[in-house]
């Protein structure tokens, strides 16, 4: 005898109210959705999401909902995989309003991008979303952002990235839209379809969400989320590093409530930004450090560069590391050079002498770390990866900091070993993407043919995604500037004229 059907009930949870099924009232969720694979929302009515008019954004921006992501040590970072991790250019982005129905009209009618089954095939006309919708968000969301995700990231994952991407999703509604942007431009560009429909946005979602008020109820879950969904859609080529900047303002609104971060001058302490347990303010540091690297720019923020012994232990979630291949005693030298750099051209006659013993120090000091069981091919191109940064910190120390130039007796033997190691590293592997900075910094210095060929095949391997901030083949052009330019034949260059060829070719507002 089968079982008994569960008689229907007004008291079902919401997304069996949806699909007009019968729930058995399991608590906190039903059987039934677990079983059917669907996500059970509960016995209560969430709040709609209300339409982001510019008054709409500011009320989902100043919000002030759990954040069950934030809260996860696993999660965190999870927001590393946006937009901003692939090849997109907002710069011709325009004005939109969600509401408009000729803008839902224009996206029913689109039919270039691939999906699976059961996944929406546009943005919902309406975004008071019902238990279904959201559901299907979260679905695609998950899909698209660990199919990224495992590509990119420099370390194995140690615990269920599926999970975590739909925890970090159900967070907030600012978040999920964010993220299913995010996954719709991922899609698109990894099935080489059209992405420019989803392009359009992102201009517009950052300003309004930037241009959001806070109140005395902001929490600071709420500003957290508010900096990494900004983060997630402004981090890019030229056009997205204007949009970075703006983020400055709610990140410093984010770091005034954390005591920690400030040193007596004043100025943010990178070593303690970047062992923050906000996520979105270590990223935020991370990327202005090697955005002002790459394009030879002046930090957002004026930092504290001081090196405290934590920042040469592997600290328990290293989130530069797992994502970037980046260590923390790395990104603090490299803002060293930003500063040193940045001190040279206000005063020409400094020769920062005692940076450059300290850096030396430093790096002679660190050891890269593998720590975690895989293939002796993997395990070896990883030790290559983040072995490549020490010559190149140093390159760019004695170019930036001492205003030496390529022809500088201490710099060819170290363009050498950047080479030999970025080599180590076979070309279609993924980690490739991970030598972008190193080989930027490289390539610069570089004035043998064979070494430029080699450094340029690396720095142009990451045509769809990017795992340093920044997609490092927008930077081949800068290169080539600058190699049939002023370092034409093999002729000795400055750091600064690399800057002069990257404002040609990568133009950005300062």
């Amino acid at each position: 005898m089968s079982d008994p059907v569960p008689n229907r009930s007004a008291r079902g949870c919401l997304t069996c109210k949806h699909r007009k099924k019968k729930c058995d009232e399991a608590k906190p969720v039903c059987e039934r959705c677990v079983n059917g694979n669907f996500q059970c929302l509960g016995y209560t009515r969430q709040d709609s999401f209300k339409a982001p008019t510019s008054k709409g954004w500011r009320g989902v921006a100043n919000q002030g909902k759990a954040n069950l992501a934030c809260s996860g040590s696993d999660n965190m970072w999870l927001s590393t995989y946006s937009p901003s991790a692939l090849n997109i250019d907002p710069s011709n982005a325009t004005t939109f309003d969600l509401t408009n129905d000729s803008l839902w009209m224009q996206e029913q009618n689109t039919s270039t991008i691939a999906v699976l089954n059961g996944f929406p095939k546009n943005i919902p006309r309406s975004l008071e979303l019902d238990p279904l919708e959201i559901n299907n968000m979260v679905q695609l969301i998950v899909s698209q952002y660990g199919r990224l995700a495992h590509r990119v990231s420099f370390r194995p994952f140690k615990f269920s990235l599926e999970k975590a991407l739909a925890q970090r999703a159900l967070s907030s509604d600012l978040v999920r839209w964010s993220m299913y942007i995010g996954a719709r431009i991922t899609q698109a560009l990894f099935d080489d379809t059209n992405y420019h429909t989803y392009i359009h946005w992102i201009n517009s979602f950052h300003r309004q969400v930037s241009g959001a008020e806070p109140t005395i109820e902001t929490s600071l879950i709420n500003l957290a989320d508010r900096l990494a969904v900004l983060l997630d859609v402004s981090l890019g080529r030229s056009a997205g590093y204007l949009l970075f900047r703006k983020c400055t303002p709610i990140f410093l609104q984010l770091a005034a409530n954390f005591p920690q971060l400030w040193s007596e001058s004043s100025a943010i302490s990178i070593s303690q930004a970047l062992h923050a347990s906000k996520h979105p303010i270590t990223k935020f540091v991370f990327a202005d450090t090697i955005a002002a690297l790459a394009f030879g720019t002046v930090p957002m923020l004026h930092y504290d560069t001081s090196i405290h012994p934590m920042d040469h232990q592997l600290s328990r979630e290293p989130f530069v590391e797992w994502v970037y291949s980046c260590p923390v005693i790395i990104i603090i030298l490299l803002a060293k050079v930003n500063s040193s750099r940045v001190s040279r051209l206000m005063d020409p006659t400094n020769t920062n002498s005692g940076q450059i013993q300290e850096i030396e120090k430093h790096l002679q000091k660190w050891n890269p770390t593998v720590d975690y069981a895989d293939q002796p091919s993997i395990r070896i191109a990883r030790l290559a990866i983040q072995e490549a940064w020490r010559p190149a910190v140093l390159i760019y120390a004695y170019m930036g900091t001492c205003g030496a130039d390529s022809g500088d007796e201490r710099i060819e033997p170290l363009v050498r070993q950047v080479v030999q190691l970025a080599s180590m590293v076979e070309a279609g592997n993924p980690m490739e993407i991970h030598l972008f900075i190193p080989c930027l910094i490289a390539g610069v210095a570089a004035r043998k043919e064979k070494h430029r060929s080699i450094l340029r095949k690396k720095i142009k391997s990451s045509q769809k995604e990017n795992a340093c901030i920044l997609r490092g083949a927008d930077f081949i052009s800068t290169l080539d500037h600058l190699w049939h330019g002023a370092a034409a034949g093999g002729r000795a260059i400055t750091w600064g004229d690399y800057a002069k060829s990257r404002c040609v070719t990568l133009p950005v507002e300062t």
